[in-house]
Formats: C-alpha cells, sequence, structure tokens
C-alpha cells in the first residue's frame, strides 16, 4: 500500500495490473481484497514457469548479479546483502538503458536526468565527521569506517556507513571517502586529526549533520585482515605460526574472527592473473600441487584452437576446409531467404553477428553465422525464449526399448535448423563479415528466418519441427514433449534441438521418416547412432546388446584437471568421510594458495555429466562434495580428486542393455553420519 501511493504520487499514474508468481504473499485473502478494492486485475503465472514472468526475473538476476560483485569486490560479508542490493537498485535506476532509448528509469519517472555525482564505490573507506555533541574535546574528529549504500529519502548525498568498532550502522552527510583503499586495519584510525577544519571534512554538505544510528545485531562483523601492497599481490605468503594466531585470537573478543588474505597464484604455463580472495575463517591451506596442476590450469583457461574470425580463418592451416565450410553456410543463409537487404528505422536496435568456426570430434569442419543475442532488446526484439530439449532419463528408456525389441537405431542431423524458423518479430542485423562489398553502404539485413545466437531462434525451430511431426500421424510424449511417437508405424524420434534419434521396429519405417524429414528440411543422414552427445553408443544385433560408453569422455575431463597419471583409488569415498562446511583444520605449507572456486565447481560438473550418461556408481560421493560449490575446503577438493581417480582406474567401465534383463537397485542410506 505503501509502494502504491508512492508511485502514484510520483508518476501521478494508477496501477492498473499486478503480474505475479504464485507465492503465499500474493495470494493471501487480504491483499486479494485490497487489489479488488482498488481494482487492479491480478495475473497469476503458472507453477514453476519463472519464464513466463521474464521481465521481472531478469530485473532480479541482473540485480543480484551485481549485488554478488559488489560484495565479492568489496570483501564485505553476506550480511550487508540487504544494503548491497539497496544500492544495486539505486545505481540501475540511474543507468541508461536500451528499452528506453537510453534513457534512465529515473529520467521516465520523474522527467529529469539523475545526477552521478555521489556515486562511490560500495564498501570503500569512509571518514565520517564526528559531531562536537557526540564527542569530548580531545577525541579525533572522524571515525573511520566502509560505505554500504545511499540513504534516497534524506538526498542523494546522504550515506549509510558501518563503522566496525562497535559494529554499528550510521546515515551521514558529512564524510569524505578514500576510493583506492579496500580494507580496514584490525585499529581504529581516525583518519582525521583535531587540527583539521570540519569544513574541510564534508564532501557532500556543510549542513549540520543529520546522522542518525542505528544500532544493528551482526553475528560476524567485518574481520581484521593483513594490508597488502599492489606490488606484493600474488607472492607467497610465509607460512601463518600457531602461536601467532593464538595471540591474535586472543587480542579481540569472542565475536571476531581473526583472518588472513591469501592470494591465488596461477601456475606459471598460463598468462599471470592475479587474484586476491578473502576469507571470513583461518582457512585450509593447500599446496599448488595439491590444488591444480599446469596441465589443468592450461585447460581451464581454456584456449582454443579455432580461429576466431573469418580473416584468421582463411590464412590459417587448414584455409581450404574453413572456406569450403564458410561458403556452405553463406550458400544455406542465401538458399533459405534468411534476410533482406533493408533500410532501418531512425533509432532502430541493430544486432551485431560474429563467424563461429568449430572443428567437430568426427573431423568435420562446421561454420555458424551467430548473432549476439545478448544486444537484443526484451519487449521489442524478443519475447518468449525458452524451448524444450531431450531429457538423458528419456534417451536411456528409448535405448533399453531398442535392445529389448531390437529395433533400428539411426541418427540425423539438420542443417542450419535455426533457419526453419520464421522470426515473428521485426529484428534488424549488421553486414556479415566478408560480405560487406553485397550490401550497400548503409543497409543492413532485415531477419527474415531465425539465426542462430538470437534468443528465441530455438523456440521458433522447436515449434516448426513440432507442426512436422504432428502433420505426420506424431504424438508428443506428456513426459517429455521432446519425444514423438508415431504408433501407427512404430515410430519413435527424439529431438535434442538439431539432433535427432530415431528408432523403429523396421527399417523401412526407419526411411520413411528419413525421406519426410529429407523433403522438409536440408538433412545430414548419419546413419546408425554410435554417439550422441558425449555418449559412445555401440548395438550388438545378434545378442540384442546395446552398450553405452564414456571412456572418451572420462579421459577428457581426467586430462582438463591434470588427473590423467594419477593413482587409481578403488572407490570413488571414503567410507569415513565426514564433511562438514566449518572446517577448523590447518596446515603451514609455504607453497600453499586458496582453493579456486571455479576450478573446484568446474570439476564438479564435469563429474555430473558423468553420472547422466553412464557413471550412477559415483552418484554419492559427487552429491555430497557438490554441497559444497559455495565454499569449497581442501578436503573438498581431496574428496574430488578421489573421485577422479577412481574414474581413471574404472574409465572402461560400461552400461549394458540387454533383452529381458533383469535390474534391482540397491540403497544403503545412512543419515546418521551427516554432521551437518
Amino acid at each position: 500500500m505503501q509502494y502504491k501511493a508512492k508511485v502514484e504520487r510520483d508518476t501521478e499514474k494508477k496501477i492498473k495490473s499486478l503480474r505475479c508468481d504464485g507465492e503465499g504473499e500474493y495470494t493471501g485473502n487480504t491483499f486479494r481484497s485490497y487489489l479488488a478494492e482498488q481494482g487492479i486485475r491480478q495475473r497469476m503465472t503458472t507453477p514453476y514457469t519463472p519464464e513466463h514472468n521474464g521481465i521481472a526475473e531478469m530485473a532480479n538476476r541482473t540485480s543480484m548479479h551485481m549485488v554478488r560483485c559488489m560484495l565479492f569486490g568489496s570483501g564485505l560479508g553476506k550480511e550487508f546483502w540487504g544494503f548491497a542490493a539497496l544500492t544495486a537498485v539505486h545505481i540501475i535506476n540511474r543507468l541508461p538503458s536500451n528499452a528506453y532509448e537510453n534513457k534512465t528509469p529515473f529520467e521516465i519517472s520523474f522527467g529529469s536526468q539523475p545526477s552521478i555525482a555521489h556515486f562511490r564505490v560500495f564498501g570503500c573507506i569512509a571518514y565520517r565527521h564526528i559531531p562536537s555533541q557526540t564527542r569530548r574535546k580531545l577525541d579525533p574528529k572522524g571515525q573511520r569506517c566502509r560505505m554500504i549504500g545511499y540513504r534516497e529519502e534524506s538526498g542523494s548525498r546522504v550515506y549509510w556507513v558501518y563503522d566496525d568498532d562497535t559494529k554499528q550502522v550510521l546515515l551521514t552527510g558529512d564524510i569524505v571517502f578514500d576510493e583506492t583503499a579496500k580494507e580496514l586495519t584490525p585499529h581504529t584510525v581516525p583518519g582525521i586529526t583535531a587540527e583539521q577544519e570540519p569544513d574541510k571534512l564534508s564532501a557532500g554538505t556543510n549542513e549540520q549533520d543529520r546522522r542518525i544510528e542505528y544500532e544493528a545485531s551482526w553475528e560476524r562483523g567485518k574481520t581484521p585482515s593483513e594490508e597488502e601492497d599492489e606490488e606484493s599481490r600474488g607472492e607467497t605468503l610465509p607460512q601463518i605460526d600457531p602461536d601467532e594466531v593464538n595471540t591474535a585470537l586472543h587480542a579481540y573478543d569472542k565475536d571476531t574472527i581473526v583472518v588472513r588474505q591469501l592470494p591465488l597464484q596461477v601456475p606459471p604455463t598460463t598468462p599471470e592473473i592475479t587474484t586476491t580472495y578473502e576469507s571470513r575463517r583461518l582457512r585450509p591451506r593447500l599446496t599448488t600441487k595439491e590444488i591444480i596442476r599446469p596441465a589443468a590450469g592450461q585447460a581451464y583457461m581454456a584456449v582454443a584452437e579455432e580461429p576466431v574470425s573469418l580473416q584468421e580463418a582463411l590464412a590459417g592451416e587448414n584455409r581450404r576446409e574453413w572456406k569450403a565450410a564458410w561458403e556452405s553456410e553463406v550458400e544455406s543463409l542465401q538458399k533459405n531467404g534468411t534476410w533482406v537487404i533493408a533500410k532501418p528505422p531512425p533509432e532502430r536496435n541493430i544486432v551485431g553477428r560474429t563467424w563461429l568456426f568449430v572443428r567437430k570430434g568426427d573431423g568435420r569442419f562446421k561454420v555458424r553465422l551467430v548473432v549476439k543475442g545478448f544486444s537484443e532488446k526484451p519487449g521489442i526484439d524478443m519475447t518468449e525464449t525458452f524451448a524444450q530439449v531431450a531429457k538423458s532419463t528419456t534417451l536411456r528408456v528409448l535405448l533399453a526399448l531398442v535392445a529389448e525389441n531390437d529395433w533400428e537405431l539411426h541418427t540425423m542431423d539438420v542443417k542450419t535448423a535455426f533457419l526453419n524458423g520464421a522470426l515473428e518479430e521485426e529484428i534488424y542485423m549488421e553486414c556479415p563479415e566478408g560480405l560487406e562489398e553485397k550490401i550497400p553502404q548503409g543497409m543492413v539485413c532485415h531477419l527474415v528466418k531465425a539465426i542462430y545466437g538470437l534468443r528465441q531462434s530455438p523456440r521458433t525451430w522447436y515449434q516448426k519441427i513440432h507442426e512436422f511431426f504432428l502433420a505426420h500421424g506424431f504424438i508428443r510424449s506428456t513426459q517429455d514433449y521432446s519425444l514423438y511417437v508415431n504408433y501407427e508405424r512404430r515410430v519413435l524420434v527424439l529431438v535434442y534441438v538439431d539432433d535427432l534419434v530415431l528408432a523403429a521396429a523396421e527399417v523401412e519405417q526407419i526411411e520413411w521418416i528419413k525421406a519426410a524429414l529429407t523433403n522438409t528440411f536440408e538433412m545430414s543422414d548419419l546413419g546408425e547412432l554410435t554417439t550422441y552427445l558425449g555418449l559412445d553408443i555401440s548395438q550388438n544385433r545378434s545378442q540384442r546388446l546395446l552398450t553405452l560408453d564414456q571412456t572418451k569422455y572420462i579421459d577428457k575431463i581426467l586430462n582438463c584437471h591434470g588427473m590423467q597419471d594419477a593413482r587409481p583409488s578403488l572407490t570413488p569415498l571414503d567410507p569415513n568421510t565426514r564433511l562438514v562446511s566449518n572446517s577448523k583444520v590447518t596446515t603451514a605449507d609455504p607453497e600453499s594458495q586458496l582453493l579456486d572456486f571455479e576450478v573446484y565447481q568446474s570439476a564438479v560438473g564435469s563429474l555430473m555429466y558423468a553420472i547422466l550418461g553412464t557413471r550412477p556408481d559415483i552418484a554419492y560421493a559427487v552429491g555430497l562434495v557438490s554441497q559444497f560449490n559455495h565454499s569449497p575446503e581442501p578436503e573438498h577438493w581431496v574428496v574430488v580428486k578421489r573421485t577422479f581417480r577412481y574414474l581413471g582406474g574404472t574409465r572402461e567401465l560400461k552400461i549394458q542393455y540387454r533383452s529381458s534383463n533383469e535390474s534391482g537397485t540397491y540403497s544403503d542410506p545412512d543419515w546418521g553420519s551427516w554432521q551437518d
């Protein structure tokens, strides 16, 4: 009610409708009665479909990305997330947006351009002036704090600050900033001597201080950490002396946690990157060899061998192959009538484009024209973007049916699949590289068909092929919208974007669906299914045996994370392992470094895909370590490495489907050992 009154007063417009999900705060009788009294129409989205409220969800995601970056960059704890969220929204409302013709939301609402002169780095050091009414004669006139937000109701130059010594959140406008410093020392630093004049303290206002103090209860305040020069970042810290730690712990109260800042070191084979992460406790320290090997560092940097531009491709070693692939892509674009040459309307958004070069696992060279979809404007260039893809469980059920009934199993690939979908929106694209001479100056490509990179392209293609299957007597599965079944001809088709898996009882039916697809789309017949999404598939028709294999994928992830030569382990997890999220274990290795979050999460993610394919035997171990993705400790990484070592010793294990094969599931949960 307060928000409604404020918005209607500021904008002189009435709220007509409210679009929201089905959460309890929006479905209560009191809230609904109030909306009915005010004549506001409530529009509820379908449960578990956040994409139906895409604008709000995208705005929330944008603000939360900013919150995460501000907290991480400032070194402040998660207890400050509320102030960071308010600050993020304050900034977003004062930034120009393509959706509003480069105007800010503030300008749209109030009709005038906002001022950003008061913007300061979130979490920077700030020195607030202590009013004479609250200090004694010889007390310092300034107090060192952290800037944590703006108070809009009190004016643009009134700031929220956090006093680390008193654990208070203060509101003040008499303040100066040091945006180059990031960390507080363990001691109070007045920063401003008594000899300095009060008028030199103010960077925002000369009015009488209107400070309002709010005492907040913090479970953890900002903890002291070692000061570190810019030149010394990335160097190895000396080992921690246990006596030093004990002494430091006794120097503060029981609510204070002493930390040391550990720099992230990158192996010498990768480009030099210096990053500093801050922890809120004494983290266990791990040796460089334990954390990541040089080979893993190279793989993690993902140095691509494919060219990144058309000019580079046509001048490289495989210039003939890349040129042939590029000409084939251009021919497909022209054949499908992907665009028409047109002059864009004034102030119309023109999306970017680039050529994407990919070397397939079977040796094929593929070139794609990709639109920079991130430059599309929601609500103008696109609306709905969600599209179905096949589930891994559906694929396994289909393969089991093939083995049980000795069916035919083939696969096809749709060439330039997205070009078959017609666009409903009006989109203009820059002239592709290499085709500038064919397009007059000042003209652009008005897209008629969907193209790779557009956010709505997968959806338009799915709608196109969905209509094709319905026209040929197929019925879509209610459990997986990517599975189509023709009961009359006994044909099943599984769709994963442009990859189709075809299964049928008779080869004549396979030929029928292939012919129908080829007559409608430009297809590549790849014959019997031998590989699909990283799975190697082999079928023994005489024994009605179908085998799934991920040996190549396992070798790939082992090499990626530097575990290809590790000693094999007999089990993926030590039965005596008890992992917790607040480990107190410490080491004193001078070569140690902080565990890299992204490397840990990449390793866990690669193991998860192995589970989806053929390795359910590592599901429990991976599920356990994945619970610590937000704050991995070295002992968690040890378990991840053990799982890799287990895969290295059992890389040849496969899943086999046999005719009339009885299967069973075994489980031995041990909930009593869970300590969290």
